[in-house]
């Protein structure tokens, strides 16, 4: 509507911008005149020409900036980021809405929806993850993070339940905290076969045994008292053993024969009247088939001898028995080492005891350096030596009588008692250690020196 005349005072909008054009009146001229205006009735006439001169710099610019930049925040920001359905040029910040692969757009329209769709697609292969862990793996469920499949190391999978690994694959192994099968097969399809080969494996051949099959027919079983069957539950009897057949027949159970198997001697190897007096030392140097039971008094030498006796018992050496007939001068060792054999020498040291060389009469030594454990039958080596070179006298057995056990470089020496030992090339006063058929050399035995110790141990 047409504006009334206005007081003098009401048309100083007019009078500050009387001098510029509307094409180049910028929003921040026009707002340093129209902002000091106050909102109150006799200005009401000023902010209508105020509202007048804006519509018309608009018009004349071409551009309605002046409501999105310059309205005092009643618009939006041209240069704010916007993702828009088209481009617009008076956004400067614009993104389009754009649909990927298998990604649909559909628009609806002014105050309608933009619905965004996936289509189904092929899966691109291969499908790679992360490692993950045993706790967070790779492939897992929803609601169950921590169960699933994971690479625990490189060329490995590992598979994992409530966090923790329960089977473990690698290019050359199957690992896993428990298999289980139905144990439904048989021996002509056991549950655990080879490839190309399933008809070789294990079963389970009964409640609580373990059937071995081969080429379609159970070989041996193992049932849960420890009985071995051959050929099925064929168990033997009392007192029978497993025979050899050779390399194209299976073993038979067979009463055994009596004594050694082809002439092997047999020791003893129990306590005798365990419940009565209990004869439980083994005088183990003086049993075949190296001793002899003929017996003197000899000196130690300052070298370190070496004799070979075969275990007439398994297990613990507990207590070590030795007497000597007159004692050291001085503080003295006397070490009894036992040792394992490798092709006939004494090698790798199992444990040793030490014996009190400056006292007289029997002594029993019940403290070793170590566990010395006996197989029967198996050849082993006792050492005796001393730590200083006082003289020293003790029970001996007559080397003259022992079997003469060493090598020699030519025509062995004629001198009765020598070469039933192996001694050291050298004195040893040190505590025994392991050694080699290169520190060796036959035993000698004169003047009482070498002799063969009398010595009785007892195996728990």
């Amino acid at each position: 509507m047409p504006l009334p005349n206005a007081p003098d005072y009401s048309q100083r909008i007019y009078e500050l911008l009387k001098e510029t054009d509307l094409e180049n009146l910028s929003y921040s001229q026009y707002q340093s005149v129209v902002e000091k205006l106050f909102i109150e009735p006799e200005n009401e006439d000023e902010m209508r020409r105020a509202v007048l001169i804006q519509m018309a710099r608009m018009a004349v610019r071409g551009s309605w900036d002046g409501f999105l930049t310059g309205g005092g925040g009643s618009g939006a920001p041209t240069d704010a980021e916007y993702v828009v359905m088209a481009l617009n040029g008076t956004l400067t910040n614009e993104r389009k809405l754009t649909a990927g692969a298998n990604i649909t757009i559909t628009d609806g329209g002014a105050g309608g929806n933009v619905t965004i769709a996936a289509s189904g697609g092929a899966v691109s292969f291969p499908l790679e993850g992360s490692l993950g862990s045993v706790s967070a793996p790779t492939y897992s469920f929803t609601g169950d993070t921590n169960t699933g499949m994971y690479s625990p190391a490189a060329d490995q999978l590992g598979f994992t339940v409530g966090g923790n690994e329960r089977l473990g694959v690698a290019n050359n192994k199957v690992t896993g905290i428990a298999f289980q099968t139905s144990g439904t097969n048989t021996a002509a399809a056991p549950d655990f076969s080879f490839t190309a080969d399933a008809d070789t494996g294990i079963y389970k051949a009964a409640s609580n045994q373990i059937g071995f099959s081969a080429g379609g027919s159970e070989k041996f079983r193992m049932a849960d008292a420890g009985q071995l069957g051959i050929g099925g539950a064929n168990y033997g009897t009392a007192g029978q053993v497993l025979t050899s057949a050779g390399a194209t027949s299976p073993p038979t159970w067979s009463t055994a024969a009596g004594g050694g198997n082809e002439f092997n001697a047999e020791l003893v190897g129990v306590e005798l009247d365990q419940a009565g007096t209990g004869y439980a030392a083994f005088d183990i140097l003086s049993l075949p088939p190296y001793g002899a039971s003929r017996y003197n008094t000899g000196s130690i030498d300052a070298k370190q001898y070496f004799y070979p006796f075969i275990a007439p018992a398994s297990g613990d050496i507990s207590e070590i028995i030795m007497n000597f007939t007159s004692g050291s001068s001085g503080a003295t060792n006397v070490y009894y080492g036992f040792y394992r054999d490798n092709n006939g020498v004494p090698s790798t040291l199992l444990g040793y005891a030490t014996a009190d060389g400056t006292s007289t009469g029997e002594q029993s030594i019940t403290s070793f350096s170590s566990t010395v454990t006996l197989t029967r039958g198996t050849q082993f080596w006792l050492s005796q030596n001393k730590s200083t070179t006082d003289s020293i006298t003790q029970r001996a057995i007559d080397n003259t009588y022992r079997a003469r056990i060493a090598p020699y470089e030519s025509f062995p020496s004629t001198t009765n008692g020598y070469g039933t030992s192996l001694t050291t090339n050298s004195s040893v006063s040190a505590v025994p250690s392991d050694t080699t058929a290169e520190d060796l050399e036959p035993g000698i035995y004169f003047s009482g020196l070498g002799a063969c110790p009398h010595i009785s141990i007892k195996i728990l």
